[in-house]
């Protein structure tokens, strides 16, 4: 398996852009591969994190890292397909305030989970999905969320997509 860290610009972009709502917040690490951005929410005061990803030297890497650091009380890791977790969560009643998506670039993944119905039911008000992706992949409209900015990092994008509140 080869693993793609997100960059540490893009890191930074994105807890700049999430602020201090990461603090005391419910964090969803979607395809979480080493489980960098999860556990930089965690030490930036986030309450919890779950880190899902499909692949076994991923989530064995999750768990030694979540070790290594102390963090174990505060994350869940699943082993999952991510869009087959977003039902899982859905049946849970698991809710997230923030979610960073982050799956292989070479696969359809990122549609897949975006087109997930599950969304509403998981995610909170005023949520935001961060979507990290290959710059030719065109992240699509989504009903009930509008996309509010897109970071560039050489080929690699940052799209953030806002829950729209229902009136």
């Amino acid at each position: 398996m080869a693993m793609r860290p997100t960059a540490a610009a893009l890191r930074e972009t994105l807890f700049n852009l999430i602020g201090p709502d990461i603090v005391g917040c419910r964090f969803l690490d979607l395809c979480a591969g080493s489980g960098s951005v999860g556990i930089e929410a965690l030490s930036r005061g986030a309450e919890g994190a779950l880190f899902v990803d499909n692949h076994p030297a991923a989530i064995a890497l999750i768990r030694r890292n979540l070790g290594a650091l102390d963090l174990e009380g505060r994350a869940r890791v699943l082993r999952r397909d991510a869009v087959r977790a977003l039902a899982e969560f859905e049946r849970r009643g698991d809710a997230f305030d923030e979610v960073f998506l982050d799956p292989p670039y070479d696969s359809d993944t990122a549609v897949r989970c975006l087109r997930s119905p599950r969304w509403r039911a998981i995610i909170r008000a005023r949520a935001r999905i961060f979507v990290e992706h290959r710059g030719v992949l065109v992240v699509p409209a989504v009903a009930g969320w509008v996309s509010t900015d897109c970071r560039k990092f050489g080929d690699t994008l940052l799209t953030v997509l806002r829950r729209v509140e229902e009136k």
